[in-house]
């Protein structure tokens, strides 16, 4: 904004010319910010940045994104249009995309000629995201009224690039983010980021591990650690088996990009094979490992606005759950053919059992004799009298003797214990 308003308002040469003694007010003659359009290329969190400040220039704001939609921009203020559009239409342009091999030279001869005579040219970004040389060009034969730059090709500015001579410049060496809160905060934020990724969930800007927007991460988040639970549990029915996995995000959540629950359901699986899994190096593991990872989305996730479906192992015996979250915690909703409404958290007894009466009481009582304490139980069954699951979360550890005491109970075909972090 700095950079837009200098060039506009022609500061750095009234500045000069002041010094000089000089008091030319008609030569520099400006333009104003409102009613112009601002053409922003690539609104990720710089971009978005720039779009509500020049909101309160009373600009117009076109941006170029193929990576968001139009309901994302007009979030921003800003619309959507196409870069020949954008090229055409705007008096200010902008770049704030990363350098890539698919934007290197984004701007180029090209679409300096596409551009609308008068406009004005800034790049805060990164350097080889602009032909220096035909940027230059442009400037001295006035199809270009101006450009700010702040980052060069080679750093520090070559001897020889040609922009130092060009008129209407204005060109300052790699100052975007020299402030002093600009780096207090980079401190903050390398910290914030480092206890995300100690506790198990995805830093948002990890530039080795999924990306995930900034306005996303929040809403994702409780579907990260949902994933990594359903896993941990999946593992343990499934008694250690880990391949093939597939993951199935339904609803809001698979709108978004579903890496970070992937690697947070890979961790969950292959905690046990490998101590450090997290979300940079879980599917170099699961490659090394020769795992089988698929993922599916569907629209709906009836009746839930979003559900995460976990399958491990090969059928007739995979191991199928799926959850969704409530208040921000992990809640199991169906096991297999099971429908169910249970907390994923802490020690939990699993019973498979024939649907008829005393079942329920004899694992009370059998828990009950031993000393455990039963902090809540969930029941499901396929059809009266068919068969039946039960979901008890205890307090206290269950000891063998216990679990054979309850498989004999006529009944009830297995009884096992999970165990999850504590919520």
């Amino acid at each position: 904004m700095a950079l837009m308003l200098s060039l506009l308002r022609h500061i750095p040469e009234a500045d000069a010319s002041v010094r000089r003694g000089e008091w030319e007010r008609a030569r520099f003659l400006g333009a104003e910010l409102r009613h112009r359009t601002l053409g922003i290329i690539g609104l990720g969190k710089i971009g978005k940045a720039v779009a509500r400040r020049a909101a309160a220039f009373e600009m117009r704001v076109l941006t170029f994104d193929p990576l968001i939609g139009e309901a994302q921009a007009a979030e921003h203020g800003a619309r959507l249009v196409g870069l020949p559009e954008l090229l055409l239409r705007a008096d200010v342009i902008t770049v704030h995309v990363p350098l890539v091999a698919q934007t290197r030279g984004l701007i180029g001869r090209a679409q300096l000629e596409a551009m609308k005579p008068g406009a004005v040219l800034l790049n805060v970004a990164r350097g080889g995201l602009v032909d220096e040389a035909a940027v230059a060009e442009a400037l001295r034969d006035g199809r270009l009224a101006g450009a700010a730059i702040d980052v060069y090709s080679t750093e520090p500015m070559a001897a020889d690039n040609p922009l130092r001579d060009a008129p209407n410049t204005i060109l300052t060496p790699h100052l975007g983010a020299s402030t002093a809160e600009a780096q207090g905060r980079v401190g903050v934020e390398v910290a914030e980021q480092l206890l995300l990724a100690l506790s198990g969930v995805t830093p948002p800007h990890a530039l080795n591990a999924p990306a995930v927007a900034g306005e996303v991460a929040p809403r994702l988040r409780p579907f990260v650690e949902l994933a990594r639970r359903l896993a941990i549990l999946a593992r343990q029915l499934a008694d250690g088996a880990t391949t093939p996995l597939t993951l199935t995000y339904a609803g809001e959540v698979g709108e978004w990009d579903g890496g970070p629950i992937r690697t947070a359901a890979l961790g969950g699986l292959l905690e046990t094979v490998e101590a450090r899994v997290n979300a940079v190096n879980a599917d170099a593991v699961a490659h090394e490992l020769g795992m089988t990872v698929s993922e599916r989305r569907s629209d709906s996730a009836e009746p839930f606005g979003s559900l995460v479906t976990i399958e491990v192992g090969e059928e007739p015996g995979a191991i199928v759950l799926s959850g969704s979250t409530a208040h921000g915690r992990a809640r199991l909703v169906s096991l297999g053919r099971f429908a169910i409404d249970a907390d994923l958290a802490g020690r939990i007894l699993i019973t498979r059992h024939t649907d008829q009466p005393g079942i329920v009481g004899a694992v009370g009582s059998a828990l009950a004799e031993a000393g455990i304490n039963i902090s809540s139980l969930e029941l499901s069954r396929l059809s009266p009298a068919g068969e039946a699951m039960m979901f008890v979360s205890v307090d206290q550890p269950i000891p063998d003797a216990v679990l054979a005491a309850l498989r004999a109970v006529p009944g009830i075909l297995d009884a096992r214990v999970v165990e999850l972090p504590a919520a």
